[in-house]
């Protein structure tokens, strides 16, 4: 639809307007012409394509919202604006709400956190002093014992096995300032540790070393020392132990610390040990390891602060999303100079009546999140419901182009207010369901999508249109002029079929189109005058050479028909209504009756009278039901040609005509095969008469389906060439046996030379081939002689034979052929 005059504008500079186009009656345009099509079409490929799903036409946007004032639900008139200060106040109140709570138990959960926390450390350095006082306790058994030793030796057998008994790393023992190990054997003082000793031993009274690397172990170690002052052979006993075996995660009462371990003042970690789902390395200093660990680069100098002050005092520190608290305190065994340090996940210090209370907290917390984000939703939501309310009920979600409703009101304002001559076409694309299931329904979109956008531009501001679903568009020409209308619907299918989305599909876009002259007959509603375009349309589909039909009382009489038609057709089939008839064909070689074609008639019992195929075939394959009759004619005649054989009466070949609607189906060949094998039918005896249409289809298609039915004996012909869809094109690409010619062929034009000439060099083309040439529709002796001369092979018509019901044949067979098929069963 076109609303505004820049759009008049724009298309007057970029496109030519339909009278400027040559247009003959068939629908083409001439040869002068195609590049203004070609102009039209890669100017609307290039809109489409740089336009999105939801802003195909822009211009068309602005009108749009012109024209759907009705459905104007702004947010005043909803009466929302009292409820958007409301919702703004109680948004405030729970934001605010919630930033109090969220502040109140997270201080209350890290005072609880680190009050638990020191309750759980001062447990921690009592067992730490415990195990270092029991340790100092064993090695004092051994002192007492050395003490009464009566020589060297019985020393050695005491130390050597005490390591065996207790957890001592090593021993050593000094004698006149000498060191000796376990065994006896004197130490240097270059030996792992000795610089670490010399300091404790040299006050003579029990002392604990440092943490060192010892290289015989090569484990941190912690060396005990108690003088010995009773013995003649000893002044003094080491005992180096490992300092996990002092203190560790695994050597702490808590069981909930991540981290243990032992720091000197500044931050070197002299012992350290981690839970086995902490996901941190402590490394070599503990501030560098916290400040890696927290965003807050400040806790690290606040930790060295409770470090250098030996205060005990337990301390908070964030780590993602996770809150860990630590606990301080130096250890009186070792002097204070080293200090304990543990760290624990907060949450697991919590007490379970608080972790309770935390889970309701955020609970709550959850639902203000949830209900702010609600009515942030709701309030969206509102605002936007005049979109899309008038999206859903006036525009096409697949297309983004108008619907039939959007049509509807439209087109309703425009042909009762208006002094214009209006009319209504229903352009309806051809076999649509079967573009959509050999192409995809995103390919065929994209040429529904095109088609729109064609519509769009060439309408006028006096004009509008609307998809209806199914392939179907409704669109409201102003007639200017006598061919206004003639004119626009050829337009369309011309540029429509040079577009880049049906290029890509490789089939020709047909339309079947109907028109409602609005001002001629009675005053209808536009929902009416749609249905009687659309009862148009439905009548061309029968008249598939036509570029349209315009409405009338006539032809909706015709669809009252076909109606009745469509309602009786599967209980005929089942009555058996549809009756086989078969019209001999003449071959001019031997002069004789040498093949059939099947036909059928429908027999109705209530009237008594028959019903010839041009009232109902172009019905059933629209409805599908071609498929059906084609079926039941064909085992018709194999039925009859079966029991022929069987009683050896004379039979001849016989050509089935099958449509193309049933020749895409996907049981076609295991049907046509496996019934010719079931009744045992000779090769070549059947010949399958493909309608002209079929040469719509894709060409590498055709031929597979060509091929299996000539493995399997089934000839091949291309039936009524000539008229609408043949092309030589398939001539070229597929073997068929046979070329049927149409009665066109027959029918003389303006320049008989030329009527001659043409015929002829078909006949002559198609027997260059290999072909058999079939003239149908031959209804006079000047035409039977004709073609004769012309070097026809069979000739079908009336004036040798009319179509005849089976028994009829029978008895012509016999008096017309001397030939009997003696041995047809295979």
């Amino acid at each position: 639809m076109a609303n505004n005059s820049e759009k008049n504008e724009k298309q007057t500079e970029t496109v030519p307007v339909v009278e400027d186009l040559n247009l003959n009656e068939s629908g083409a345009a001439d040869a002068s012409d195609f590049d203004a099509i070609s102009e039209i079409s890669d100017s609307v490929d290039s809109e489409i394509k740089e336009a999105s799903v939801s802003d195909v036409s822009s211009e068309h946007g602005k009108s749009r919202k012109k024209k759907w004032n009705t459905f104007d639900f702004s947010i005043k008139n909803l009466g929302l604006q009292s409820a958007r200060s409301a919702l703004f106040i109680t948004i405030v109140f729970l934001v605010v709400y919630l930033v109090a709570v969220i502040a109140v138990s997270g201080d209350y959960y890290n005072e609880s956190a680190e009050k638990n926390a020191s309750i759980y450390f001062e447990e921690d350095l009592e067992h730490v002093s415990l195990l270092v006082e029991e340790h100092y306790a064993n090695l004092g058994e051994l002192v007492e014992k050395l003490n009464y030793a009566k020589s060297s030796e019985e020393v050695e057998s005491l130390i050597g096995s005490y390591i065996g008994e207790d957890q001592f790393g090593d021993i050593r023992f000094y004698s006149d300032g000498k060191t000796y190990a376990a065994n006896g054997l004197e130490i240097s003082d270059e030996h792992s540790g000795q610089s670490v000793f010399k300091e404790i031993i040299k006050g003579n009274k029990p002392a604990c070393s440092e943490v060192y690397r010892d290289d015989s172990m090569q484990l941190d170690c912690i060396g005990f020392f108690i003088p010995v002052r009773g013995s003649a052979y000893v002044d003094g006993i080491l005992s180096i132990v490992p300092a996990r075996n002092i203190v560790s995660v695994e050597s702490v009462i808590d069981e909930k610390a991540s981290v243990v371990a032992i720091v000197e003042a500044d931050g070197t970690v002299l012992s350290s040990s981690t839970a086995s789902d902490f996901r941190y390395s402590v490394g070599n200093n503990y501030y560098e390891f916290i400040d890696k660990m927290s965003s807050d680069k400040t806790n690290a100098n606040k930790i060295a602060e409770l470090v250098g002050s030996g205060e005990k005092k337990p301390y908070t520190v964030q780590c993602g999303a996770d809150n860990y608290t630590l606990s301080i305190a130096p250890i009186d065994a070792f002097d204070g100079n080293l200090m304990l340090i543990t760290m624990s996940l907060s949450e697991g210090l919590i007490a379970p009546e608080l972790e309770y209370i935390r889970h309701i907290v955020n609970l709550l917390i959850v639902a203000i999140i949830a209900i702010i984000v609600g009515f942030v939703f709701a309030l969206m939501y509102n605002r936007r419901a005049k979109e899309a309310i008038a999206t859903a009920v006036l525009v096409d979600s697949k297309l983004d182009c108008p619907n039939i409703e959007s049509f509807r009101r439209e087109a309703k304002e425009r042909v009762f207010n208006a002094a214009r001559k209006y009319s209504i076409a229903t352009l309806s694309i051809r076999s649509f369901n079967y573009l959509k299931e050999n192409h995809g329904a995103e390919e065929v979109n994209e040429v529904l999508k095109f088609i729109a956008k064609i519509l769009e531009t060439f309408s006028t501001d006096e004009e509008c249109y609307g998809y209806d679903g199914n392939g179907s568009f409704c669109t409201l020409i102003w007639n200017k002029d006598r061919h206004s209308v003639r004119d626009r619907i050829k337009l369309i299918s011309a540029v429509v079929n040079r577009s880049e989305a049906v290029l890509a599909i490789r089939t020709k876009i047909r339309f079947d189109t109907g028109v409602y002259n609005v001002y001629e007959g009675r005053r209808r509603s536009v929902q009416e005058m749609i249905n009687c375009s659309a009862v148009a349309r439905d009548f061309a589909r029968k008249e598939v050479h036509k570029l349209y039909s315009v409405f009338s009382e006539e032809i909706r009489e015709d669809m009252s028909r076909d109606e009745k038609m469509e309602a009786q057709m599967e209980q005929a089939l089942e009555q058996r209504e549809f009756r086989l008839f078969l019209q001999p064909k003449y071959n001019v070689k031997n002069d004789r009756t040498d093949s059939a074609e099947a036909l059928v008639r429908w027999f109705d019992t209530k009237s008594g009278e028959y019903i010839f195929p041009g009232d109902f075939i172009t019905l059933f394959e629209t409805n599908g039901f071609i498929t059906k009759l084609d079926h039941f004619i064909y085992i018709e005649v194999l039925e009859y040609i079966s029991r022929a054989v069987e009683k050896g009466e004379t039979v001849v070949p016989i050509a089935v005509n099958v449509s193309r609607v049933t020749a895409v189906s996907e049981d076609f060949l295991e049907f046509y095969v496996g019934n010719k094998k079931k009744y045992r039918i000779a090769d070549d005896f059947i010949t399958i008469e493909f309608t002209e249409n079929f040469a719509m289809e894709d060409y590498e298609k055709i031929d597979n389906i060509v091929q299996v039915l000539h493995r399997n004996g089934l000839r091949c012909s291309i039936d009524d060439f000539g008229s609408g869809y043949s092309s030589f094109s398939i001539l070229k690409q597929i073997a068929f046996d046979e070329l049927k010619l149409d009665s066109m062929f027959t029918r003389r034009g303006t320049d008989f030379r030329r009527d001659d000439k043409l015929l002829s060099t078909m006949i002559e083309l198609a027997k260059s081939m290999g072909m058999t040439v079939v003239q149908e529709g031959v209804e006079t002796k000047e035409n039977f002689e004709r073609v004769i001369n012309y070097g026809c092979d069979v000739i079908q018509g009336y004036y040798y034979a009319k179509a005849m019901p089976l028994e009829e044949f029978r008895v012509f067979i016999r008096t017309n052929t001397s030939i009997k098929y003696k041995s047809l069963v295979k």
